[in-house]
């Protein structure tokens, strides 16, 4: 398998919802059995498994540790068996052509063990809050955990995110600076 995708969720099935609706197999071009999804919920009342269970029968739900998005995010790594890790944030609307655009990204450039992906808002007034609302990237260099991808082992050898960082806030730059010491880490939109 080529791709686990990691949703890291807590208490947000209403954009969850959409999400997954664009990593469904139908709406994807990338083959099906080359990537799987995987939801780790880091709720204490397990609501998004009822609606992968209603709604999305070919995600795999795991209970997340409940130690903020860092450790989250490494749970849903751990139960991944593919060979790169694509990190999506569960409020973001992935194109139908990711899968495609990450494969291409690591066939041209072979050496390469992380890529990061444009992040577009769809409401361009989110940009004038907090970039934490919607961390845009459409040149590259900032690493936004929304939209990233890590080869596996790379991912292992450094430990994941640092789960010291109990909130969404800078565990992404953290991941960054260690690949950079590793690997380049190319952009794509």
């Amino acid at each position: 398998m080529l791709f686990s995708v990691i949703i890291p969720t807590c208490n947000r099935n209403d954009l969850l919802e959409k999400c997954l609706h664009n990593l469904a197999p139908e709406f994807q071009t990338f083959d099906v059995s080359d990537f799987e999804v995987i939801v780790t919920d880091d709720s204490s009342t397990g609501d998004a498994k009822q609606l992968i269970v209603r709604m999305f029968p070919w995600v795999k739900w795991v209970e997340g540790p409940q130690k903020g998005p860092a450790a989250n995010r490494n749970n849903g790594a751990r139960h991944g068996t593919g060979k790169w890790l694509l990190f999506i944030d569960d409020d973001c609307a992935p194109e139908k052509d990711i899968l495609n655009e990450y494969k291409d990204a690591i066939g041209q450039h072979p050496g390469c063990l992380a890529f990061e992906g444009a992040i577009l808002p769809d409401d361009w007034e989110m940009l004038k809050k907090d970039m934490t609302e919607c961390p845009v990237n459409t040149e590259g260099g900032y690493f936004w955990s929304a939209n990233v991808c890590i080869e596996t082992e790379t991912f292992k050898r450094i430990d994941g995110f640092d789960e010291n960082f109990l909130i969404a806030a800078q565990e992404d730059q953290d991941i960054f600076i260690r690949l950079k010491e590793l690997t380049q880490v190319k952009f794509f939109k």
